[in-house]
């Protein structure tokens, strides 16, 4: 008799990467230049607050029925974001069942950006940038639409590395920023967790480069869940 599959795993498209590390990128595809400055981010004070990457979680068991408020309590201030489960389930639902399996507590947000786009990457496991949960699930909206204009301050969009290779790695736009619509987005900053953002983005980047860690390391000390 053949398995069932659960309903999550199917609508979602959910499929397992086994040990294979995925590499989560919130830079375009034309700019490839984020995948150096991924490795060059990767240092002894990330490490020290990393989790082992190839620790797979588990795959959420059901939808979000309604949105919800994420809380990143970080070293630099209160994070809130509202994730639109009515939206985008399969991110929203993904995203807040890691967060209640304590996925992200004591990770590092790996990486910021100051010329060209602008953001704050964050849910990398490792922290290196290539990190993930062991699976990956389909793009949802606005993803395969032609909108532009779309990744504004204070939105919160999933990182990735290709068509449908969700994980658990998402950025926040603390300015306008001039992405394609190839990046799912669950969810927005609220007012005070944008001056967190924005204090953070304000210190610019470790060595001044325009990509990589954040001048003073965002350590995510606990990832709340609340309606």
């Amino acid at each position: 008799m053949a398995q069932e599959i659960p309903e999550f795993v199917e609508k979602c498209q959910v499929k397992p990467i086994a040990s294979e590390k995925k590499k989560a990128e919130s830079s375009t595809s034309e700019q490839p230049k984020a995948s150096g400055n991924k490795t060059a981010a990767k240092s002894s004070q990330a490490d020290s607050t990393a989790k082992d990457s190839e620790e797979t979680a588990m795959v959420p068991e059901q939808f979000l029925t309604k949105d919800v408020t994420l809380t990143l309590k970080t070293t630099a201030g209160d994070i809130p974001m509202k994730l639109t489960a009515s939206k985008t389930p399969c991110a929203a639902s993904t995203i807040a069942s890691l967060a209640k399996q304590g996925f992200y507590n004591k990770t590092v947000c790996h990486r910021i950006t100051t010329e060209e786009i602008y953001v704050l990457q964050c849910g990398d496991p490792d922290g290196t940038g290539e990190g993930g949960p062991g699976f990956v699930f389909k793009d949802e909206y606005p993803v395969g639409t032609d909108q532009s204009n779309l990744y504004k301050p204070g939105v919160v969009a999933m990182a990735n590395a290709g068509q449908n290779t969700n994980g658990s790695q998402f950025f926040v736009t603390y300015a306008d920023s001039p992405l394609p619509a190839y990046y799912t987005i669950f969810g927005s900053v609220s007012e005070a967790g944008m001056k967190t953002v924005q204090a953070i983005a304000k210190k610019g980047t470790k060595g001044g480069v325009p990509d990589g860690q954040p001048a003073t390391e965002v350590r995510i000390d606990k990832a709340v869940v609340s309606e």
